[in-house]
């Protein structure tokens, strides 16, 4: 059985709004990573069967290949 399962996005505010707006419990608030715009963070949601969703936006590392793994490439990161 899964306890958890973890979506990324590159927008967890708007994100958030939405699930919430639709009725959806997020028992948490957003977590972040740091202080700066862009910093990424998460929250979670409990699904119907119990199992924890896990919301998360990586934010912007300095690492090249960090970026290109959650298809941040330059340019296309959404403005905050």
């Amino acid at each position: 059985k899964f306890q958890r399962v973890g979506f990324s996005n590159s927008a967890k505010e708007l994100c958030a709004k939405w699930m919430k707006d639709e009725g959806l419990n997020l028992p948490s608030p957003i977590r972040r990573f740091g202080r700066q715009a862009n910093s990424g963070g998460y929250f979670m949601l409990e699904a119907p069967d119990g199992v924890l969703l896990e919301v998360f936006e990586p934010g912007i590392s300095k690492f090249e290949a960090v970026r290109e793994y959650y298809g941040f490439r330059e340019g296309s990161y959404p403005e905050p």
